[in-house]
């Protein structure tokens, strides 16, 4: 259902598995082994839907889980997609090492899933900084060291951010026509990359059409994930957007995420302060 795109499905699953979880733990008093993959998916599912703080909640509830087993780092997708929810949310620096540890997971298993879980990697960060950042820069080279298969919708988006916007258009039709009517949630972030790539040369009513096809397809799952991960090109297209009242309910809901997570920055403890914080001062700061 997540690969379909059927979010709400998906989610419905994860919380039928949590409430059986939950009648074992008090029968038995231990955690099934189910927990951990549950736990992952919901932390996904919640980040799909925007909410940042409870996909890393959950995620870091998986991880918490998998550290108690005598091998903790053979499930790399609790680790990636906690990294990739703590990435979204501002904290870098966390969500690097977490993929590194992916990565070393994933070369464990197969060549397929080293690779993929680079381009994981790869595309997260863009979600934060800029295509010519060194972090970004390293990643993509040892993406293509590895000999990785970059996914279509991260290399429209490589190309966008390139500013090779038509060779993102010829790339992201291929793919939606390979595609043809089989649900994935990867058609999303397709037109998505369209309507920026329309949107850089200038042709904005081919992007707001485009924009308009992506957001009737994303709202009734709730996927705010796949627009605000592009940041401001993305806020500036939902505001003409608005102003046209497409999707008006759902564009304001987006432009929401995407202020708060422009306002979100790595976090660093209080002791590297000169002089720590009062609990006053840091109440004003909240504020």
């Amino acid at each position: 259902h997540l690969g379909a795109g059927r979010v709400r499905a998906a989610e419905q699953i994860c919380l039928d598995l949590l409430a059986l979880i939950e009648t074992y733990q008090r029968r038995c008093q231990q955690t099934p082994s189910a927990a951990s993959i549950c736990y992952t998916l919901l932390g996904r599912i919640c980040l799909e839907k925007g909410e940042a703080e409870t996909a890393i909640q959950w995620g870091r509830k998986s991880l918490a889980l998998n550290e108690r087993r005598s091998t903790p780092d053979t499930d790399p997708l609790s680790l990636e997609y906690l990294a990739l929810a703590l990435v979204y949310n501002g904290e870098m620096e966390a969500g690097e090492r977490l993929f590194q540890r992916a990565e070393q997971a994933a070369r464990g298993i197969s060549t397929w899933w080293w690779q993929m879980s680079t381009t994981l990697a790869l595309d997260s960060y863009l979600d934060r900084e800029p295509l010519e950042s060194p972090r970004v820069q390293a990643q993509l080279r040892a993406a293509q060291e590895r000999g990785a298969e970059i996914p279509s919708q991260l290399q429209a988006r490589l190309l966008v951010k390139e500013q090779r916007p038509q060779e993102a258009l010829v790339l992201i039709s291929t793919t939606l026509t390979s595609l043809g009517d089989q649900p994935s949630s990867m058609r999303v972030r397709l037109l998505l990359q369209r309507a920026l790539a329309c949107q850089a040369l200038g042709d904005e009513k081919t992007a707001l059409a485009t924009l308009k096809a992506a957001l009737d397809q994303a709202e009734p799952e709730a996927r705010a994930f796949p627009f605000v991960r592009e940041g401001e090109p993305m806020g500036k297209l939902l505001r003409r957007a608005l102003a046209k009242s497409i999707s008006p309910e759902f564009i304001r809901k987006l432009l929401v995420f995407l202020d708060a997570q422009r306002q979100r920055q790595p976090s660093h403890p209080v002791e590297a302060l000169i002089e720590p914080l009062s609990d006053r001062e840091q109440e004003i700061l909240a504020l």
